[in-house]
């Protein structure tokens, strides 16, 4: 591809080159969901062409939601942050220094979580994994500044990629439509526009294409993101983590595009489709109410006395209890068409059980348990196999990645100490290893059940360390009603004071009782003398 070309002319080159994946990928969309990949010159206002039948609709957002429901589990964290094996084994590390440590991982863990809650992330997602499933790639770009994040995501016929031999991603270009009077105007003037005659224009007819163009530069291990406009580049940047989060179902080599789930049931979902058109045709010929007169009759019967209101006479000739000259079109293919129908619950049972539509339904809930998330990502494991672990770790990877350079960039992620930046270990929970907290926690419970009854046993224990496991288990806030080192110093330094003082207190009352009852026993001894 010639350097020298505008990001137009290489979108619609690397566009071109893929007329046939686009044809039979959108022959999966109009499957399952036509709103994924349209035809060609399809706009809103258009009407889209639905199938026969909503099997895959069903399927693409059963799998979707469960997939959701398992990569980001509700109140429980999708990654873990740990010291590296080098610092553990370092003979010069102490334990206080991995505590210190720990803890200051476990907070850029709540700050990540917190800052990426604040996000629409889960329906971006969903979206995503619905692209994924169904086309079998998605593209959403992540941006923002200061906290502000956002996630957009793209349709296929609007981003290109090109993968290399190691099937990492090389680039990808985005199409998008753009409103000039957004940008400011240094990009207005970088790209040739100008503002005043923009503003005559119509809202419709003012949207130019935006193209965004990732590279990646394998030397210096960087992103270079360029945006061009009307054919001229007005933005030009670098970073270390592309935007751009691409997903792909099922990665085949030498491709530079994945399959996706409903490609793979293209040929029962194709004949689920053919079958069921025919069942409603002959459904709908069956429910008509189509009378038919013997043009050879003589019994004064026409057909404006068919379409006579309830109730009215009609005049005709009747032998034994029933008219003569007329019926009603029968189609008598009931027997034919069981043949049918027959094959098309056979071809149903088999798409749903692929589907997972006929494990059972998650509960709608904004808290869910464990057992709930485990027995989805077994589901999931079950019916995907290793494709599921890997669009798992490879959305929570990426995501991760570009959430902590945008937090670093902003200032808002204390960064690490000094001399660890690479001390760190960041570990992505998928599936069942999402409930990684939970089993430890427990496996903790359990050896402190065995431990706690022997007092030599139990005084080894460090109860810092119990606290800090229990409350992470449990992915809570320790700081919160933990009280500090210095906190507790100071309670018991209040306390040895307060003892004191009601010690003195005692004292002083037991001195001045002392000296009463000397006092007092004076008087009584000089009161007992006789006078002289």
């Amino acid at each position: 591809m010639n350097d020298k070309q505008t990001l137009r002319a290489q979108f619609e080159a690397a566009d071109a080159s893929r007329a046939a994946l686009m044809e039979r990928v959108r022959k999966c969309a109009a499957l399952s969901d036509p709103t994924m990949l349209p035809l060609i010159g399809t706009t809103q206002n258009v009407r889209l062409m639905r199938s026969y039948q909503g099997l895959g609709a069903n399927i693409l957002s059963n799998i979707a939601s469960k997939l959701i429901m398992a990569v980001f589990p509700p109140n429980m964290p999708s990654v873990r942050l740990k010291p590296s094996a080098r610092i553990r084994v370092d003979p010069y590390t102490t334990q206080e220094g991995l505590d210190i440590l720990q803890k200051h991982l476990y907070a850029r863990e709540l700050l990540w979580h917190s800052t990426l809650d604040t996000t629409k992330y889960r329906t971006k997602f969903l979206t995503a994994f619905k692209h994924t499933i169904g086309v079998g790639n998605s593209l959403t770009r992540c941006g923002g500044e200061n906290g502000d994040y956002w996630f957009k995501n793209f349709r296929f016929d609007h981003f290109v990629q090109k993968r290399g031999s190691d099937h990492e991603v090389l680039w990808t270009t985005t199409l998008e439509k753009k409103d000039p009077l957004e940008l400011s105007d240094k990009d207005l003037a970088k790209a040739d526009l100008n503002r005043e005659e923009l503003e005559k224009k119509t809202g419709e007819d003012r949207p130019q294409s935006l193209f965004t163009r990732c590279t990646r530069q394998r030397e210096a291990k960087n992103w270079v993101v360029e945006q061009e406009l009307n054919d001229k580049i007005i933005r030009t940047s670098q970073e270390p983590v592309s935007p751009d989060l691409v997903l792909g179902y099922k990665e085949l080599p030498g491709e530079d595009y994945s399959r996706g789930l409903i490609e793979e049931m293209m040929g029962d979902l194709s004949s689920f489709n053919t079958l069921y058109r025919n069942l409603l045709d002959w459904s709908t010929n069956a429910s008509k109410v189509t009378p038919v007169l013997d043009p050879s009759n003589s019994y004064d019967m026409t057909p404006a006395d068919l379409t006579k209101p309830s109730g009215e006479v009609v005049l005709g000739r009747v032998m034994d209890g029933k008219v003569q000259g007329a019926a009603f079109l029968s189609t008598n293919m009931a027997s034919d068409l069981s043949v049918v129908l027959n094959h098309a619950d056979r071809i149903e049972r088999r798409l749903g059980k692929q589907g997972l539509l006929e494990t059972e339904a998650q509960r709608k809930a904004e808290r869910v348990t464990a057992t709930e998330v485990m027995r989805v990502a077994r589901q999931l494991e079950g019916a995907l196999g290793a494709i599921y672990a890997e669009i798992a770790s490879e959305v929570q990877r990426t995501l991760y990645d570009r959430m902590i350079y945008q937090m670093e960039r902003d200032k808002l992620l204390p960064p690490l100490p000094s001399g660890l930046e690479g001390a760190v270990d960041v570990e992505i929970l998928t599936g069942l290893e999402a409930l990684g907290r939970q089993v430890e926690l427990e496996k903790l419970m359990g050896a402190l059940q065995l431990i706690l009854p022997v007092p030599e046993l139990a005084a080894r224990l460090s109860p810092e360390r119990l606290l800090a496991m229990i409350f992470r288990g449990y992915n809570l806030d320790m700081a919160q009603v933990v009280k500090t080192a210095e906190e507790m110093q100071a309670e018991a330094e209040a306390r040895m004071a307060e003892q004191a003082q009601a010690a003195a207190a005692q004292q002083a009352i037991s001195s001045a009782g002392a000296i009463t009852e000397e006092r007092a026993k004076q008087a009584t001894a000089q009161a007992a003398q006789p006078p002289v």
